[in-house]
């Protein structure tokens, strides 16, 4: 993975840096998410010991219809 070794927005990596990229139902609120980051990076640190500022998460926001949770259907397909 190549990421900012010098640092991005004030924030300076280490070499153990960790990625993480959640895909979920969008419509969830800032707040939502800004608590779902420090909970994460809190969660990780608090088990691990790794510093908070190794970890980088992305969040992809997708609707409903987006998923197939199997037999290459569309579960939550719009109603015609």
């Amino acid at each position: 993975m190549v990421y900012p070794a010098a640092g991005y927005l004030g924030i300076v990596y280490t070499t153990k840096i960790v990625f993480i990229q959640v895909t979920w139902n969008a419509g969830r609120t800032i707040e939502v998410k800004k608590a779902f980051f420090k909970a994460i990076a809190d969660g990780i640190h608090a088990r691990t010991g790794l510093r908070r500022e190794d970890v980088w998460i992305s969040l992809i926001d997708v609707e409903r219809e987006d998923w197939s949770f199997g037999n290459g259907e569309m579960q939550y397909a719009p109603k015609s």
